[in-house]
């Protein structure tokens, strides 16, 4: 589970949790009043995160382009899920994702 902390601590504990964050790798949830507000990420995982903005659409096109080169690669000549399918999984492991933060 993530640890998490209310603002105020993350405030006065600022410098403490980053150097936590940065040399463990580990992410930390920011909560005000017992809701999340905020993540600390080390800046490595930062960097991999999707593009957003008015050009994140062709970045986001050529991700699909090369995860559907890699996924042909390892099937090794089966089939390609369907779309559909496929979607359905991301959603199912990005709400996995978002209710371990809870």
């Amino acid at each position: 589970m993530i640890p998490t902390v209310e603002v105020e601590e993350a405030r006065q504990h600022l410098s403490e949790l980053l150097r936590k964050v940065r040399e463990e790798g580990t992410a930390v949830v920011v909560e005000h009043g017992g809701v999340p507000q905020a993540v600390l990420i080390p800046v490595a995982e930062y960097v991999g995160l999707p593009a957003t903005g008015p050009d994140a659409l062709g970045t986001w096109l050529d991700r699909v382009d090369l995860l559907r080169a890699q996924l042909r690669q390892e099937l090794n000549g089966r089939r390609l899920p369907p779309a559909e399918e496929l979607i359905d999984g991301g959603r199912n492991e990005r709400d996995d994702h978002l209710a371990g933060l809870r």
